[in-house]
């Protein structure tokens, strides 16, 4: 049996900062995957100038009517650890043909909007592509990062 004794320190507050640091960049990078495919999945369903397109079959992505849902959609960084993609509040209904939706319009006219699904799709689509963008993370390409390795050979 083999004993080994030795000092060892950890910096867990400066290794979290470090990695939290250098997964920005691949989180955007899903993000921004998943913007590509919500936004590719919508098809145009004009039919000319100032008429109302063709609306796509309930359960699969909406069709372009006036091009406000799919300029929308929007990646961003939601704190340290995670990305929001989706339509902003531009075009709020992005929410109704995403789940579907029952609009009552008047007390006896009601709308049933079924759901046409795209960010749910678009981010099962992209998912696949994940992993890769985080094989290249780098910790000493951080500031958290440096400032650990130039600590540890101070100790």
């Amino acid at each position: 049996m083999i004993e080994a004794k030795g000092k060892f320190w950890l910096d867990e507050k400066g290794v979290r900062k470090a990695v939290e640091q250098s997964t920005i960049k691949p989180l955007v990078q899903c993000g921004a995957a998943v913007e590509r495919e919500a936004k590719s999945s919508m098809k145009s369903g004009r039919r000319g100038q100032g008429k109302v397109g063709k609306p796509s079959e309930p359960g699969t992505p909406p069709n372009i009517q006036s091009n406000h849902l799919r300029s929308s959609i929007k990646t961003a960084v939601n704190g340290a650890a995670s990305v929001l993609v989706g339509p902003t509040r531009m075009a709020f209904y992005g929410k109704y043909q995403e789940f579907g939706a029952i609009i009552k319009v008047t007390t006896k006219k009601v709308i049933h909007l079924p759901a046409r699904p795209f960010m749910g799709p678009a981010l099962t689509s992209a998912r696949k592509n994940f992993p890769k963008f985080f094989k290249g993370m780098d910790l000493d390409g951080t500031s958290a990062g440096r400032n650990l390795n130039s600590r540890k050979t101070k100790k």
